[in-house]
């Protein structure tokens, strides 16, 4: 196998290739743009669970920004910290082994070009609309460069004065030190300015063609323009290139409008009667300059020492279809959400589960295999509720690189899955935590499955550490605000005695689950919002009417209703360990989920933190106010688990099952999560003896904490 990492502005893709190239696993992260060290670490993360994935050291390709010059730094490269540096070195020293490279623009056209869109092509050029702009120019299926490496850095041509005057564009400074060049206007970066000069103001890219697509008039300005300024630069690159096919890669490569649109803006710019070349997408989408920058071990003989690496060219042996294919995972048993298996093993293709079967049906052929020895897989755990860890709070920092550190944080202890969840806050950091969750989930940040909104519109008798303050009525302009997220699931929590039946429904509607919380609503009102369209509940017992005997309350009725679920947390501080065993018997099976409502210190040694101005004190596991009021928990899923089939006096596969598979069917996910089964995403926990999570795998790669 070979191992292709493609770093690029604001994320790292890697990805595993057998020599036939064939796909094996892939993985994203966040590239650290401003600390070196965490990039080299980041790095070598991702080469450790590549190896890992194969079994053994592989050969490693980099598609690297920027170019390298004569005295092997890096320049003029989107990643600030890489710039300056003796970045080639750096990393062989740090993975321990040489490494190949070339430019990201020549990895993905060198994959385009063997498989992909521009496979067969006699003339073709690769250009890539990411953070930066640059190309490649292909010539029978080989990238062409220089002596120094620099050809295709097409994005620093010059956009012509009367074209920037058109838009009133500022001539922006570059990072090549000059200005006016093509990508400060074709880059996403330079999309996002162009919104700016119309009035169109977004966080993400992501939201600006949302609304262009919706017809809101400053962002179907933004991309009018931006698709006659990428026209006048293929018009250009046609001109000196004459190719017969353009293909185009990065996150912009995503958009369909531009391949409807830039043939005939560009030929606007050409000489009458002269056609655009074919615009083509990519074939391999994200991971292209990944397969190309494998592509590139493969060919150069790359190798690790002792280590033999096979030729691409050669033909894949024949395979039997009858017999299976991919990574074994062995374990002394398996859970798979149903019953406990002995002497199975996991196979996944991808990121998915392809077949769980005995081990006497496990050929030969079965491809790389990861011995557990007694360690017990069982399904990866689920948190719909989870407000900070490793250190930082979500609503401090609601960017994607929070929410990496986050899930990182709490998959040390199993969790494969997670909503960050931002208690109240103003409505402009509810818009930028949708715009984090967004970019987190683009960028492949593991785990992420959508984001859960625990307020503004609750009651303030039931406030606990929320600003009273800041809570308000969900009116139209918040309706449009929950309902504006594209990415993942939604989860929102409000008082339904303060929310119309309508506005419930309205949510449901959109796709919004939603749940009761932080609310005063007696039985009957409580109720009254299952009838509009609750279906869950956040936190039982806490920030919630009690039951009593002729007043049943929001508890009665969270754990009455057949349909209704509830979040429950198992620390031993928010509830009783009796009312934790009481609630769980009397619900249906599958009714109660584990919940953390985690905190910063989830992962660390933190013994303080703070929350809108509050000093919150961790003492026994307990995060609580100087009044005594608690503050989310200081709890992971692991232990969760472990104090769920204690305190309720469960088998300690039931207490996986709240962990898993019922918090997977809240989130209406059960068909592609909470099981080891076929079809399934590939996302599980090893744990051994004592129950401890030891290994987490998400989306088929193992992933470390």
């Amino acid at each position: 196998m070979v191992c292709g990492i493609d770093i690029g502005g604001t994320k790292m893709q890697c990805a595993v290739y057998s020599k036939s190239l064939e796909q094996v696993a892939s993985s994203r992260l966040p590239t650290p743009g401003h600390d070196y060290a965490a990039f080299l670490r980041t790095l070598a993360d991702m080469v450790e669970a590549a190896d890992e994935i194969a079994g053994e050291p592989q050969a490693v390709g980099l598609a690297l920004p920027g170019v390298v010059d004569d005295d092997g730094l890096t320049v003029s490269a989107h990643v600030p910290c890489i710039n300056g540096k003796h970045l080639v070195a750096d990393i062989e020293r740090t993975l321990g082994r040489p490494v190949v490279h070339d430019n990201d623009t020549r990895t993905f056209t060198l994959s385009e070009a063997r498989g992909g869109a521009l496979d067969g092509v006699s003339v073709a050029v690769g250009v890539v609309l990411g953070t930066g702009v640059a190309g490649t120019l292909c010539v029978g299926g080989r990238p062409c460069t220089g002596k120094r490496g620099i050809a295709g850095e097409y994005g620093h041509i010059a956009m012509p004065p009367d074209l920037l005057d058109k838009y009133d564009l500022p001539a922006q400074k570059c990072i090549c030190g000059a200005a006016g060049c093509a990508e400060q206007i074709l880059s996403g970066p330079g999309l996002l300015r162009l919104g700016t000069r119309f009035g169109a103001t977004y966080g993400a890219v992501e939201r600006l063609l949302e609304d262009m697509r919706r017809g809101v008039p400053a962002a179907q300005r933004t991309f009018d323009a931006y698709i006659d300024c990428l026209g006048y630069f293929v018009s250009r690159l046609t001109l000196l290139l004459d190719p017969d096919v353009m293909a185009f890669g990065g996150g912009l490569s995503n958009v369909d409008e531009i391949y409807a649109r830039l043939p005939e803006a560009a030929e606007a710019y050409l000489f009458d009667g002269l056609g655009a070349p074919a615009i083509a997408a990519p074939r391999f989408g994200a991971t292209s300059g990944a397969r190309g920058a494998a592509i590139l071990a493969l060919e150069t003989g790359a190798r690790f020492p002792g280590t033999p690496v096979p030729h691409a060219t050669r033909e894949p042996r024949a395979r039997d279809p009858a017999r299976p294919a991919g990574l074994a995972v062995i374990a002394g048993s398996i859970f798979d959400g149903d019953e406990l298996l002995e002497n199975h093993a996991v196979l996944l293709r991808g990121d998915t589960i392809a077949d769980v079967l005995p081990l006497s049906r496990l050929s030969g052929d079965a491809g790389i295999r990861t011995e557990l020895g007694n360690d017990t897989l069982v399904p990866g755990f689920i948190d719909l509720q989870v407000n900070g860890g490793g250190g930082v709070l979500f609503n401090d920092a609601p960017t994607a690189e929070t929410i990496a550190r986050i899930g990182a944080a709490h998959r040390r202890f199993g969790t494969i899955g997670f909503l960050p969840t931002l208690i109240t806050d103003t409505f402009d950091t509810m818009r930028r935590a949708i715009d984090a969750v967004e970019r987190a989930i683009g960028e492949g940040v593991p785990g992420v499955l959508g984001i859960h909104l625990e307020g503004p519109f609750l009651n303030a008798e039931r406030a606990g550490v929320h600003d009273a303050a800041r809570f308000r009525v969900l009116d139209d302009a918040a309706f449009d605000l929950i309902a504006s997220s594209r990415a993942g699931v939604t989860v929102v929590t409000l008082a339904p005695e303060l929310t119309d039946r309508e506005t419930i429904g309205r949510l449901v509607d959109a796709g919004v689950i939603v749940c009761a919380g932080h609310s005063a609503a007696d039985y009957e009102q409580a109720r009254r919002g299952i009838e509009a369209g609750v279906t869950g509940f956040t936190h039982l017992y806490n920030a919630m009417t009690p039951l009593q005997s002729r007043a049943p309350g929001m508890v009665g009725a969270a754990i009455e209703d057949e349909d209704a679920w509830f979040g429950i947390i198992a620390d031993g501080h928010h509830i009783h360990p009796a009312a934790f065993r009481i609630a769980v018997a009397a619900k249906r099976r599958g009714g109660a989920l584990l919940v953390t409502d985690a905190m910063p210190p989830v992962g660390t040694r933190l013994r303080r933190f703070e929350i809108g101005g509050k000093t919150i004190r961790v003492k026994g596991g307990r995060c609580a106010t100087a009044d005594g009021s608690l503050a989310g928990s200081s709890l992971n899923m692991n232990d969760a688990v472990r104090n769920a089939s204690r305190f309720a006096d469960i088998d300690w596969f039931e207490a996986v099952r709240m962990a898993s598979l019922y918090p997977a069917r809240a989130l209406r996910l059960d068909g592609l999560m909470g099981r080891i089964a076929p079809g399934y995403k590939a996302s599980f926990v090893a744990v051994d003896g004592r129950r401890r999570a030891t290994r987490v795998w998400i989306d088929g790669v193992r992933r470390h904490g």
